[in-house]
């Protein structure tokens, strides 16, 4: 049978089934009957079989996989109704309790079954006769013959929905604005499928708008919903900027990936979600060749046939500058944000508002100088920017966060994940100087609350003192005298107070490092031990927006923690740039190669950018000065690589020239720009190399991709 025909087919058992269905029940073995479409007798094997299993696994009669089909009409369905306390047609489809509603019949009545023979006879062998009922889905009988047949058929071999296909059905049902009963039905149906938690979690979800219109975006790529889950801690997080952050940053890689183009997303499959999701082919040198192999093997996108369609997929795979996320590695991911979250709650008074807006109501900035705000470069080292309110706010929240990251540890009763072959990490009481530490933050970078200054006045040094006295020396047994023991506190925090920093290491993280780097269980979830104690001390904004890659191969441990705060947080940034901005460039992709027709084929037909014959011959680099911290000196040009571009841009406020860093193409016809410099375009002087020498293009043009395509690269000299 054609696939056309086969769905056609899938389709109109499906509409049958939703129109015909009207309820699950227990009913007891005495009502059932088997008509024609099951065995006049039980196969002796198979009931043994089932005795034994039922024997040491139990009797599950709930799960929906081992319910039993049967057929009623509508008239006795209503006459059992009526006759059956507390039950309704609404009780028989929603399901509400533990328990499915037992529906009771006169002695004579029975309803036929459609299978379920063995089930019922090792029941009775096997059960009290007080137990004798089983779940059954009740359809009504003048349902086609095709469905009753398929019904027979799939119950036995039944595999439940998985929580993504029961959304997107859910939201299917929603769309339709004139549910017809047949679609009232089904969506019932669907709605018992799920537990009672899961029922509602999910309309917790539902409920939240904005979550709820993230998830609804991504749904022209069903695909991404075989990493979906209706969780407890999902919304109880209160993080829903943030996961709609994510959801958005999702849409957007998807979107790159496929060009744009709705026809191709909705061929994406879960098998090619599952190889692409958490690898980095624009610069992992490791990944694109796994993620090369993968296409060339056809195991990527392989409903997508058409060869020009396939190029452009694979040139905008080159593109991905970090990890590729997918609703999978959301939900890994919310892990790690979770005892962030936990902690920046805790700085605002208890509340019914998400995170970041408990957090915009704590906002003031009555700490900050006119148009300045802090950036934490280190622990104890500040320099000041500035801004407007919205960046006071903006990066006064993220750097909030970052330090619940580097510390968390010392905050919550949590900890990372244990590294094979190493001792198992033990969660620690909450360190009380930590717990200060966040709270002067907070409060240095506009925030007001109760519970901030309350932290802030808690002197943990001298608590620390007090515990050290008292546990030298016990006090059922010594004692310092009153007078004297407040002194010796004094001179206690006196003496913490003389510890001198140790000097910082300038050692900048890099995002690549030999080999294979990260596996793909490390770069999602929880954080691992080794990993959380490598890149704590680097969680700072400078070092996130600095993708420094480095000469590796593989994804390192911080360029997973970089590309996880981009995925919550977005790559926004202040309206004057930001001083710690630079990065090298990867290493190139490997050059190309031909097939035995002498034409490029597969993933290696798409190995030069932009359709080019030769492969680059320089490094492009992007070059920006950035507007000097407030009260300083302007910042020199920081470098930014841009890999897979090979057209040198030199962006400047002043219009200035700059030197050449790198080995330059001979020429440059197009040019891509970024997202690494001010939107503003009256700071944006484009500039392009041409013969090895540096031209001016006077023109000022917006920071935008088909803006900057459209201008032509002026001649030499001008």
């Amino acid at each position: 049978m054609e696939q056309n025909q086969v769905e056609s087919v899938e389709k109109r058992l499906y509409q049958d089934r939703g129109a015909s269905f009207r309820g699950t029940a227990q009913i007891r073995f005495v009502h059932l009957h088997f008509g024609s479409l099951c065995p006049r007798e039980p196969n002796k094997k198979v009931k043994e079989h089932l005795k034994e299993k039922f024997s040491n696994e139990g009797c599950l009669r709930l799960e929906p996989k081992n319910h039993i089909p049967a057929i009623i009409s509508q008239e006795t369905l209503e006459a059992a109704i009526r006759a059956s306390p507390n039950v309704s047609q609404d009780s028989l489809l929603e399901n509400r309790s533990e328990k499915p509603p037992e529906l009771r019949f006169p002695d004579s009545v029975t309803i036929e079954c459609l299978q379920g023979l063995h089930r019922i006879a090792a029941g009775k062998e096997l059960l009290p006769r007080r137990d004798w009922w089983w779940t059954v889905d009740l359809y009504l009988d003048d349902a086609s013959t095709e469905l009753k047949v398929a019904l027979s058929e799939e119950y036995s071999n039944s595999v439940n929905f998985s929580d993504g296909e029961i959304f997107l059905k859910l939201r299917q049902y929603d769309d339709d604005s004139n549910k017809h009963i047949g679609t009232i039905f089904a969506e019932k149906r669907m709605w018992g499928r799920l537990s009672k938690d899961k029922r509602k979690d999910l309309k917790q979800i539902l409920r939240n708008k904005m979550i709820t219109a993230g998830f609804d975006a991504l749904r022209i790529l069903p695909a991404l919903f075989v990493g979906f889950r209706i969780e407890h801690r999902f919304m109880a997080m209160k993080c829903f900027e943030e996961i709609s952050k994510y959801l958005t940053h999702i849409l957007d890689v998807w979107t790159q990936i496929l060009g744009g183009i709705k026809r191709l997303m909705r061929l994406v499959d879960c098998h090619t979600v599952e190889l692409l999701q958490l690898r980095a082919p624009g610069y992992s040198s490791h990944d694109f060749s796994i993620v090369a192999k993968h296409f060339q093997e056809g195991k990527l996108f392989p409903a997508i046939q058409n060869q020009s369609d396939r190029k452009r997929i694979w040139e905008n795979l080159r593109t991905i500058l970090h990890l590729i996320p997918s609703l999978y590695s959301l939900f890994e991911d919310v892990k790690y944000l979770k005892g962030p979250a936990r902690i920046v709650r805790q700085l605002c008074p208890s509340s019914r508002f998400s995170t970041r807006e408990a957090m915009w109501r704590i906002f003031t900035g009555h700490s900050l100088p006119n148009n300045e705000y802090p950036i934490q470069v280190w622990e104890t080292d500040y320099q000041s920017f500035l801004g407007s309110t919205s960046d006071q706010f903006e990066f006064g929240y993220r750097q909030v966060y970052l330090y619940a990251w580097r510390h968390w540890t010392e905050l919550v009763p949590e900890c990372p994940k244990k590294e094979d072959g190493e001792d198992t990490p033990m969660p620690q009481r909450p360190d009380p100087r930590t717990w200060c530490g966040i709270a002067k933050l907070a409060a240095k970078v506009g925030f007001e609350s109760d519970e901030i200054d309350r932290l802030i006045a808690s002197d943990p040094d001298r608590e620390i003192a007090r515990e050290a006295l008292l546990k030298a020396r016990s006090p059922e047994y010594f004692e310092y005298g009153e007078s004297a023991f407040e002194g010796y506190l004094t001179q206690l925090t006196h003496i913490f107070n003389l510890a001198m920093e140790k000097p910082r290491a300038d050692s900048a993280p890099v995002m690549l490092v030999p080999g294979c780097g990260e596996s793909l269980e490390r770069r999602c979830g929880r954080v691992f031990d080794n990993a959380y104690k490598n890149d704590r001390k680097h969680l700072f904004l400078g070092h996130l927006y600095s993708q420094n890659f480095g000469n590796g191969s593989g994804v390192s441990s911080f360029a997973v923690r970089a590309s996880v705060y981009f995925a919550f947080f977005g790559r926004h940034l202040p309206n004057n740039g930001m001083q710690t901005i630079s990065a090298t460039k990867p290493t190139n992709p490997p050059p190309s190669r031909a097939t035995e027709n002498g034409t490029p084929n597969g993933p290696e037909a798409m190995q030069q950018p932009h359709g080019r014959d030769q492969a680059p011959q320089g490094a492009a680099r992007l070059q920006a000065t950035v507007p000097a911290p407030a009260g300083g000196q302007e910042t020199p040009s920081t470098e930014i690589g841009n890999p897979g571009f090979n057209i040198p841009i030199v962006a400047s406020r002043d219009g200035s020239s700059a030197d050449a860093l790198t080995p330059l193409p001979a020429e440059a016809t197009d040019m891509e720009m970024t997202d690494y410099v001010s939107a503003d375009p009256s700071k944006i002087v484009v500039k392009l190399w041409k013969d090895g020498k540096l031209s001016n293009y006077a023109q000022l043009i917006p920071m935008d991709k088909a803006a900057a395509q459209n201008v032509d690269a002026p001649g030499e000299g001008t």
